[in-house]
């Protein structure tokens, strides 16, 4: 008889493909803009949703003053490194991610 696994359960908002996880998050346009002009290749976060290294991250642009998504694509990154020890500082159950 074969045994039978359960298939892991996604994070809600991500998407499973053949690279990995895609995870769908916000960002304040401030934030976005540290991004895109090299200043910031780090994002702290609470981990609920199992981030993995190799995983992708598309994040979607809110105005800073309404919160509303910004008529953008966004933009990608991928998880190079997940820092999960509460050594670094951080809080129980949350994560810096390091993202290029």
């Amino acid at each position: 008889m074969e045994k039978q696994t359960q298939k892991p359960q996604l994070p809600q908002n991500a998407v499973s493909s053949s690279d990995g996880v895609t995870h769908e998050l916000k960002i304040l346009e401030k934030y976005a803009l540290l991004y895109l002009t090299n200043k910031k290749n780090w994002e702290i976060r609470k981990n609920d949703r199992n981030f993995k290294e190799g995983d992708i991250i598309h994040f979607t642009i809110l105005n800073n003053e309404t919160k509303e998504p910004m008529n953008t694509i966004g933009y990608w990154r991928r998880i190079n490194y997940v820092f999960q020890d509460e050594k670094y500082g951080l809080k129980k159950g949350y994560c810096i991610l390091s993202i290029y």
